[in-house]
């Protein structure tokens, strides 16, 4: 094979390779080399480093650089959007969660559009994560190109009532003195 037949891109393939073993070769070379230098050679470059070190590395004055407006606003933005998003996995027992789209919440945060989600086989669960946390899936419909998601809905376990019996109250009628 000629050099000549090699299309840009063996060429370009073929040009960081040389300089990839090139630039390994550099390095065996400056080590052995360095290993074998006096000590009085050695000192100065690493003076050298040192005091170029020193004056590239700014000193942290615990200032932290001012945002403009353009870019405070893109951040509040960002963070609006972010609770919008999330992030749908497969769950399967025994293995790593595997993410298979991000969508879009709607509506009453319950429902979903994601890209078309394939069928789930057994013994997997598609998740939601977000910054709600994660959510089962109750209802998948899916259409040519998205998936519309139907959360299920949490339960919401009602406070305790008080009643005498409980704690809070006994409590808090042992605190109160009868007014004599």
């Amino acid at each position: 094979m000629d050099i000549q037949d090699l299309n840009k891109s063996q060429l370009i393939l073929l040009a960081l390779l040389i300089s990839f073993v090139t630039s390994i070769a550099s390095a065996i070379a400056t080590v052995s080399l360095l290993e074998q230098a006096p000590a009085p050679v050695t000192q100065t470059i690493n003076r050298v480093v040192q005091q170029t070190i020193e004056k590239i590395v700014p000193s942290d004055t615990g200032k932290k650089p001012a945002l403009s407006a353009d870019e405070t606003k893109l951040l509040n933005q960002l963070k609006t959007v972010g609770s919008f998003v999330a992030t749908i996995v497969i769950r399967k027992e025994g293995q790593s969660d595997v993410v298979t789209g991000s969508g879009f919440f709607f509506g009453d945060n319950r429902v979903i559009v994601a890209p078309a989600l394939p069928i789930s086989q057994e013994g997997q669960i598609y998740i939601v994560q977000s910054i709600f946390g994660e959510q089962e899936i109750e209802k998948i419909i899916s259409e040519k190109d998205y998936s519309i998601v139907e959360l299920k809905k949490k339960e919401e376990v009602p406070p305790p009532v008080e009643t005498p019996e409980t704690p809070a109250a006994v409590e808090q009628s042992t605190t109160e003195a009868p007014a004599n």
